[in-house]
Parts: structure tokens; C-alpha cells; sequence
């Protein structure tokens, strides 16, 4: 999808300034490379926007159309996407940017959105820059297309239909949500590249003269949940040609959530305004429902046909594949083709219907023909025409009673008594014999089995179109559909014989075999002739029929299968991940706008299989085992997305009607949804889960709740125990399979959740499968944990080395090394303290540590601190004259005091700048890392205190290296001098 780069997209802002008092709209911003042609272009187009509703927005709008106006900053077609602002004041933030970049968000303007290029709202005043969006962001945003679920199945296709149809879509709504915005979304990316560069679109408008291809129009009371109603409800127009086929990839797409699928074809031929004829909605979008054909099917022109000659077919007998076709162009045949004749229905049976004048213009033309014929034949010695005329000429068997749908007609029984009439009055080549002799034998044939079959398809069709009848009896619905499903087979096997019958009689081939040849050997025989001579046979079908219905009879067929597959593995008794592929499967051969039970069974099936799935997810299988077993910790979010849809689809259904399955899942879930609550009702009564686990639900798939439900036991034994109940007086029923003991066990194992060898231990006991199982997470927990921390102990060992190895590098250069010294220490001291008393762990030995805790005691072992000297200074107006003082200097903790010789104090140079003096020492006191230091200066002879000050420790980050600085303290500072030798006294273990 996404190319490489940057793309480039000039601003505009336009309304009412919210700081003017005119309360018209004005331009109000655009950046410095869009063009004035442009924005008044824009600005049009915001005024045809409209005003907004007296409430005002309650969600953003985004427009979109082509700009006809160009600049000189982006090269070729430009395209402006708009976003109005929320409230009654509406603020239009307006993006242009080229055609090519456009491309790189599939021409949907809610694609760019999802960038936030509107994100920061616009303030007045405030320039506009050119945004730049590297193409790199664009690789993780959704698609409207990774949102695509069932029920878009319906809505979208049927939106497809109409706008590409009538050339534009105005869709009723009162005020945009975020699920219009899905659905408008879809719809767009669903749309072919060709159209979608011309799109003028409005996600919300008010006004009616922007020339919208697709929007969304005020409309008071209506919402987007509407507008599958309101597409039934409407006219559309249907297709033919390339966007027939696209609107079936589209569904197909939807319907198997396969996408990259339908991007795989260029859609060019696709036009907007490509109409046929105008019909109802519901009927386009479900065109193998009804009993009319397919209005999406291309109409069929005479074509030359491929015929073997007369005299080739003679008395021949098997598959045509070895004669030598000739080409003709075929003829206007004298007697009309008598397509389907009505005959005398019961009302319960098909309903009333009333014959197609075609139909009936054809069947009264063979009639009089027929009458005609045998009139002239007899002479008219019967003094009149009627049926039993034609029954003791034409056939001896013939009823003007169609079959019901359980006496499939005997196309066998029918060509054989034809075939043997042709033998017995010499018409052995029917084709050379004339029309009137041909036009007998298939007359019969048409009247007797072509016009009685596709009656009986017709009655198929009805059936099948019925769906799913008793939801309150599904067994005997399912042998119902099982019975329906087997008349369909016969159905499409007679079909096969019947066309084979009509080449074998119209080309006086006479095969004495067909009427007797099982299903089998028929099918075989239609499949060889479809290969060599494939429009010989399409010509059968035209001749009687059976063309218009096979198609829809297949397709009514595999709805009928799905129907009985699917009530049959609605009452499997348990669950499998072959039956859950099954039930999916038998789901998808049903039509999304079948009969309103057959729909809710689909659709309950889809949901049911999401369900199962999400169910199975590791996310939700480990929520029993969680430490917080809380009322908002179960189920998992994948389930919670799933149980709106399940609990709607039980609304589908009348009283009594749903599947035990579902309603037992619904029920099972509103009982399962607080823990805490069920734990507590437990708690009080004992016997409280037993209803739960007699749930069809649980029964059916226990796996999937059985831990859920241990845990409330292991919950409400819990509450009991802390409230000091004796474990031995508590009911079994409080603990998993009665184990009070494991139970007992498992709780005390829970006191050292750290300890991976405890966890092991229990594990591996032969308790209850839930403890068993729990205590192998909470093993898999400690290990990870203590490998983890073992890690981390590794980086600090490693970390404590390479600082160890810098530490000593500053000593030996005789650098103040007091900062490295802090970071070490407080790294040492962190380890040791975090994995003091760690268990064993393999890698994490007991030699490791105890090297970090002798390296810590180098750490902290006393060390001479040799301070050589020290240079006193006071401020000017401290003494009037050269003074003698005593240092005396203090070490905390001990309190040892050290007090220095006699140090003579004198002007300090320049003069008037203090008072400064400098002393030898020769202290060299033990001190540590947690040492601090006071300091004194007294008047050697009044003991009057001059100066005080002190240092901090080293672990409190002062030290010996800040003595080496002047120290300031109320009027001077102090100075020591370090023997230069102690700054590389440092040697610890760890780096040998």
C-alpha cells in the first residue's frame, strides 16, 4: 500500500472568526504554497456544506472532493480533504494535497485522518505551516477494510448496488457516530481506484448543492442501524457486465473477509450510472431467491451453433465425441418453444401465481398447434377438441395434475415410451422426417416431463427459500431438509436426462439405453458431450428450460445442505474443532438474506464460532489462574467484544425457538460475569454451581469453563478459611474433585510464590487436574522470574567489574576518584541487597554472590586517610592583625578529635583580600566510606571560635576528595592537602 517518502499537504482554515464580531464566514488561514484559486474553490465547496444542525455537531465531519483549480507547490490533480469542527460554529480545516500522494491513503479520506493530521486544533492567530508526513508512519494504520465483519454483509453491497447504479448515494442519518463513519469508510475503500479519484463525499452534510457521489444527508430519526431497512425499502437499478461481476467479488470479499482478494483484479470497466432496469433493492442483492432470473446474468444472443448433420446421427447410438461437427447458423423453428406449462396446483402447496404472458402465449400457440394436428388426423370424427384427445393420440399417460414434490417426474420412463413410438411408426431420423413428426415426440416430451419438472423446481426453489420452519423442533426440521436436500438431487438428475432425451429426439440419434442408465452413466454421458460439443447441449437447455433453473436449482441446493448441516451440528452434544469448522462452513452456504429463522441460525453460527475461538485464546484460558480474581477480571476482552453480538442474535428469535447452544451460552455467561458475586453466593450455598455445570453450554464444551468454575471453589473454601473455619467441618463440595488435602497443600504452596522447586514439587503431585495445572504456571512464573533476576544479577556483576576497572584506572593516575566510587558503591550495595537470600536458581550460584559481598566489603573497609596540611583563610574583616589558631578536627562516628600545632595567619595577598595561613599535619587517621568530618579553627590564645565547618560522608557523596577543595563555612574556608600516594591505594578481588 504505502510507497517511500514524504508527503506534502497545504492547510486552509475557514469560518466564523471566533474573534470578529461578524458572524459570517471568512477565510482564516492557509499556508504560504496554497494558491487563491484553490481556496476559493474550498470555500464553495464549504458553503454547499451547509449550516450546522440546531444542536449542533456531535462528531466532526470529513468532506472530500477533486479540486478543478491547480498550484505551482504540488504538481498535477490535487485533491482537498475537510474536516468540520464540532458545535454550531462550525470550523472548516481544510488538506490539499497532489494525486500521488492521495494514492498512498487509497483515496479515503478517512485513512488520512487516521494520521491526525487534524489532531491539533486550529488557534486564531496562529500561522499554518506546510505539514510533511513521512511515509514510514503509514505502514501500521487500519484500513476500513480490517474492520470488515458478517454484518457489513447487506448493508454494503446493497449501497454498492445503488450508487453505482444511480451514480450517486444519499444515506439518511441525524447525526454521524462512529459506526456511520465505519460503514461510509468501507464503502469508499470498497469502491474501484477509477471511481474513487472523482469522489465528492460528505460524511454528514446539510445541504443538497455540493454534488455528492456519496454522503450522508440530514435526516431527523434516522441512523445508520437504518439503513439496511431503508435500502430494502428502496429502488435501485440493475447491473450487467463488468459491474455485475465487481458487486459479486464485493460480496464474495465481504463474505470470506478476504480483501486482497478483490484488489487482485483491475476493476476499470466499472462505471457509475451503469443501469439495466429498474427493480426493488432486495430483489438485486438476492438474485437466486425468487423465481425470476438473475437480473445480474448477461441476456443470451443467438450464437452459431455446432450440430453433427442429420445423416451422421442416424441410427446412432452413444456420445457424440467421435463425429465431426458442422457449423450452422440456427433457424427460426416453425413450432414455438414451449418453455413451462403451468399445471393445475394446490394453493397450500405453491400459493397462488399467476402464468407469465410469454409462457402463456407459448402454451396456448402448442395447444392449437397440437389441437390442429390431431383434428386433421381424425378428421374431427370426436365432433370436438379437448383432453382426451390428446390423451389417447399423444400419450396414454398424460395428466394435466403437475407431480408433487415428492413424485420427481421419470424423465426415463417418458423417452422410453417415446423412443419406442419412434421405432414403431418408422421415424427412426426424426430430423428428416419433417416438423410435424419431430414436433410430436417433443411436444410430448415438453409437456410431460420438461413443464411438470420445472414446476417441481419451482416448488424447490420455494421450499428452499423458506428455510428453517420449526426452531422449536429441530430434529424433525433437519430430516425435513435431509428429505428436501435428496428431491434436489433427483431434481438436477432429471434435469441431466431430460436434456439428454431432448438431443437424443431432436437429432434422431434414439438412444435405446439413456431411459434406463443410472444417475451415474447420465451424468457421465452430459459431461462427455459437454466437452466436445458444449453448445449443442446449451441449445437443449434453451429449448426446454432447464438453462434458466439449473443455476439457481445448485445454488438452492447448497443453501439447503448448509440449512441441514447446520441444525445438525447445533445439536451435536459436544464440541470438537472439526464441528466448529463444519458449522462455519455450513454457515457460509447460506445467503445473508435468506428466511429470517435460516438467517438467525447463520449468523448465530458465525458468532458461536468467534465465541469458540476467542474462548480458546491464551489470554482468556489463564484468567482463572490469575492472581486477582476479581468481578471485572473475566472473561477475556475478546470475549467481552463477542457477547453483544451473541445476545442479539438470541433476540432474533421467537420464544422457545433458539438453539439450546445458544441460549445456554447466553445463560451461561450472565451467570459467569462476577466472580466475587458467584464466590460469595457459594459461599452461602454450597450446592450453588451444580445448576451451572447442567447448563447445555457447560455440558456441551466443559473444557472451556471447568477451571473458571474451580476457581470459584478455590475462592469460596478461601473466604471460609480466613474467617477461621476448620477445613475439616467445611462441605467437600467447597473443594476441586473433594480433595480437601490438595487443596490444604496447594494454599500453603501459595506462601512462597517464588520458589520454583515448591511449585515443581506440587505439580508433580496427583491432585486435581485444576491444581495440578495451576501450579505449573505458578512454576513457569518463579522459573521466569528467577531467571530474570538472575540476568539482572549478571549486568550488575558485569557492571560492577568495568566500574571497579575505571575506579582503579583514576587511582593509579592519582585522580580524584570520590564520583566513580559513589556509582560503584551504590551499584554493590543495590545487588547485594536485591538478591539477598536468593534461592537456587542454576546459573545464579552462591559463588557469585559471595564475590559481590566481598567486593562490597572492600568497599567499606577503613582506609588511612594521610592529610599532610591545611590552609586556613578568613574574610577581611575577621582580624585587624596577624593571628596564631588551632584546627581542631573531629571524625563521626567515634568522635576522635585531632588538634593541630600553632598556624600562623597573615594577610592575605593582594592586600585588604583576608586573612590566610597554611600548617603541616601529619595526620594519617583510619576513616571509612561512612565517615564525616568537623572542623574548628579556635584563637590559639582566647580559644575564641573563628570558623567552623564540616564534610559529609562518601556514601552521602562528599568524602575525602571534596577535602582537597576549599571548604567555606560562616566567615572562611578550609583546605586540606592528601599525600598524593593514598589516591592510587585501591585493590579490590573482583578484578582478579
Amino acid at each position: 500500500m504505502w510507497g517511500r517518502g514524504m508527503i506534502f499537504v497545504e492547510q486552509l482554515v475557514y469560518g466564523i472568526d471566533p474573534a470578529g464580531e461578524s458572524s459570517s464566514r471568512a477565510l482564516l488561514g492557509l499556508s504560504p504554497g496554497l494558491g487563491k484559486e484553490v481556496a476559493f474553490e474550498i470555500q464553495r465547496f464549504c458553503d454547499g456544506w451547509g449550516q450546522a444542525p440546531a444542536l449542533g455537531l456531535q462528531r466532526p465531519a470529513l468532506l472530500s472532493f477533486p479540486l478543478v483549480s491547480t498550484m505551482p507547490s504540488q504538481r498535477g490533480r490535487l485533491f482537498a480533504v475537510i474536516q468540520v469542527g464540532l458545535g454550531s460554529r462550525s470550523t472548516f480545516q481544510a488538506a490539499v494535497l497532489s494525486d500521488a500522494d492521495y494514492a498512498e491513503f487509497e483515496y479515503n479520506p478517512f485513512t488520512l485522518l487516521e494520521v491526525g493530521i487534524f489532531s491539533q486544533e486550529w488557534q486564531p492567530g496562529s500561522p499554518l505551516p506546510l505539514r510533511q508526513i513521512s511515509v514510514d508512519k503509514l505502514a501500521g494504520i487500519p484500513t476500513a477494510k480490517d474492520t470488515v465483519t458478517v454484518d457489513d454483509v447487506g448493508v454494503v453491497d446493497e449501497a454498492l448496488l445503488k450508487l453505482l447504479g444511480e451514480g450517486s448515494l444519499k444515506l439518511p442519518i441525524e447525526q454521524a457516530v462512529g459506526q456511520s463513519d465505519r460503514i461510509l469508510s468501507l464503502i469508499i475503500s470498497l469502491l474501484p481506484d477509477s471511481i474513487r479519484k472523482n469522489l465528492r463525499f460528505a460524511s454528514f452534510t446539510t445541504g443538497d448543492s455540493n454534488n455528492y457521489t456519496l454522503a450522508a444527508r440530514e435526516s431527523e430519526g434516522s441512523s445508520c442501524a437504518g439503513w439496511k431497512r431503508w435500502f430494502m425499502a428502496q429502488t435501485s437499478v440493475a447491473h450487467d457486465g463488468a459491474n455485475a461481476a465487481y458487486i459479486r467479488a464485493v460480496r464474495d470479499a465481504l463474505k470470506s473477509g478476504d480483501m486482497g482478494e478483490l484488489e487482485k483484479n483491475a476493476w476499470d470497466d466499472v462505471v457509475l450510472g451503469g443501469a439495466a432496469e429498474s427493480v426493488a433493492v432486495r430483489d438485486v442483492i438476492a438474485p437466486d431467491r425468487g423465481m425470476r432470473d438473475d437480473p445480474y446474468r448477461p441476456a443470451i444472443k443467438p450464437k452459431p451453433t455446432t450440430q453433427v448433420h442429420p445423416a451422421a446421427r442416424r441410427n446412432a447410438i452413444g456420445p457424440l465425441q467421435d463425429r465431426e461437427p458442422v457449423e450452422r447458423t440456427p433457424r427460426v423453428r416453425k413450432l414455438a418453444r414451449p418453455r413451462l406449462v403451468r399445471q393445475q396446483l394446490r394453493i397450500s402447496e405453491v400459493g397462488k401465481r399467476r402464468l407469465p404472458v410469454p409462457i402463456a402465449m407459448t402454451v396456448v400457440f402448442v395447444a392449437a398447434a397440437m389441437a390442429g394436428y390431431l383434428w386433421l388426423s381424425h378428421g374431427g370424427q370426436d365432433g370436438g377438441f379437448g383432453w382426451a384427445v390428446l390423451k389417447s393420440k399423444v400419450t396414454s399417460e398424460y395428466s394435466p395434475r403437475a407431480a408433487t414434490l415428492l413424485e420427481v417426474v421419470n424423465v426415463g420412463k417418458i423417452y422410453n415410451r417415446q423412443v419406442k413410438k419412434v421405432a414403431r411408426s418408422g421415424l427412426g431420423g426424426l430430423v428428416d422426417s419433417g416438423p410435424r413428426d419431430r414436433n410430436e415426440v417433443l411436444t410430448v416430451l415438453q409437456v410431460e416431463a420438461a413443464a411438470p419438472l420445472l414446476e417441481q423446481v419451482d416448488l424447490f426453489l420455494k421450499l428452499a427459500d423458506d428455510g428453517i420452519q420449526q426452531g422449536n423442533r429441530p430434529d424433525r426440521e433437519t430430516r425435513r431438509l435431509e428429505s428436501l436436500s435428496g428431491q434436489g438431487d433427483m431434481l438436477l438428475q432429471e434435469i441431466d436426462r431430460l436434456e439428454l432425451a431432448w438431443l437424443s429426439l431432436s437429432t434422431g440419434l434414439n438412444w435405446q439405453d439413456l431411459g434406463n442408465m443410472s444417475d451415474q452413466e447420465v451424468r457421465a454421458r452430459r459431461d462427455s458431450l459437454l466437452t466436445c460439443s458444449a453448445q449443442v447441449m446449451a441449445e437443449a437447455g434453451r429449448e426446454l428450460g432447464t438453462s434458466r433453473v439449473r443455476g439457481r436449482l445448485g445454488s438452492a441446493k447448497r443453501q439447503v445442505d448448509g440449512m441441514q448441516t447446520l441444525l445438525t451440528r447445533f445439536q451435536q452434544e459436544q464440541w470438537s474443532q472439526r464441528w466448529e469448522d463444519q458449522l462455519y462452513k455450513a454457515a457460509e452456504q447460506i445467503s445473508p438474506s435468506a428466511a429470517g429463522m435460516t438467517r438467525a441460525y447463520r449468523n448465530a453460527a458465525f458468532v458461536i464460532v468467534r465465541l469458540k475461538k476467542a474462548e480458546r485464546l491464551t489470554a482468556h484460558r489463564d484468567l482463572p489462574y490469575a492472581v486477582d480474581f476479581e468481578n471485572t477480571s473475566w472473561p477475556c476482552t475478546e470475549v467481552q467484544d463477542v457477547l453483544p453480538s451473541l445476545r442479539k442474535q438470541m433476540r432474533k428469535f421467537a420464544v422457545g425457538e433458539a438453539p439450546l447452544l445458544l441460549s445456554g451460552i447466553s445463560s451461561l455467561y450472565t451467570h459467569l460475569g462476577k466472580p466475587d458475586d458467584l464466590a460469595e453466593e457459594m459461599r452461602i450455598y454450597p450446592t450453588a454451581l451444580e445448576k451451572l455445570e447442567s447448563n447445555p453450554a457447560f455440558i456441551f464444551d466443559p473444557g472451556a469453563y471447568t477451571d473458571y468454575l474451580d476457581r470459584i471453589r478455590f475462592e469460596a473454601a478461601g473466604s471460609l478459611l480466613d474467617l477461621g473455619a476448620d477445613p475439616d467441618i467445611i462441605p467437600d463440595a467447597y473443594f476441586i474433585g473433594g480433595d480437601r488435602k490438595a487443596d490444604l497443600a496447594f494454599r500453603e504452596a501459595q506462601r512462597r510464590p517464588e520458589d520454583p522447586r515448591s511449585w515443581a514439587a506440587q505439580a508433580a503431585g496427583d491432585g486435581p487436574a485444576f491444581y495440578v495445572s495451576w501450579s505449573k504456571k505458578q512454576a513457569g512464573l518463579a522459573r521466569d522470574a528467577v531467571l530474570v533476576r538472575q540476568r539482572v544479577l549478571d549486568q550488575d556483576y558485569r557492571d560492577c567489574v568495568g566500574l571497579s576497572e575505571t575506579l582503579r584506572r583514576h587511582a593509579a593516575a592519582g585522580e580524584d576518584w570520590t564520583e566513580t566510587w559513589l556509582v560503584l558503591w551504590k551499584q554493590a550495595t543495590d545487588s547485594s541487597l536485591g538478591f539477598a537470600g536468593e534461592v537456587d536458581a542454576g546459573r545464579l550460584t552462591a559463588d557469585r554472590q559471595a564475590r559481590l559481598q566481598t567486593f562490597l566489603g572492600e568497599l567499606e573497609q577503613e582506609r588511612s586517610l594521610p592529610l599532610t596540611a591545611v590552609t586556613i583563610r578568613f574574610a577581611q574583616a575577621i582580624l585587624s592583625e596577624p593571628t596564631e589558631v588551632l584546627l581542631k578536627f573531629r571524625i563521626e562516628p567515634g568522635g576522635r578529635i585531632l588538634v593541630s600545632p600553632p598556624i600562623l595567619i597573615g594577610p592575605a595577598s593582594p592586600a585588604g583580600t583576608g586573612w590566610v595561613g597554611t600548617g603541616n599535619l601529619g595526620w594519617n587517621p583510619p576513616v571509612g566510606p561512612r565517615s564525616s568530618f568537623k572542623a574548628e579553627v579556635l584563637d590559639a590564645v582566647t580559644g575564641e571560635s573563628l570558623l567552623k565547618v564540616d564534610w559529609d560522608s562518601l556514601v552521602e557523596g562528599m568524602g575525602p576528595g571534596l577535602m582537597t577543595r576549599p571548604r567555606e563555612g560562616d566567615s572562611g574556608s578550609v583546605k586540606f592537602r592528601l599525600d598524593p600516594a593514598w589516591w592510587g591505594g585501591l585493590s579490590f578481588s573482583i578484578l582478579e
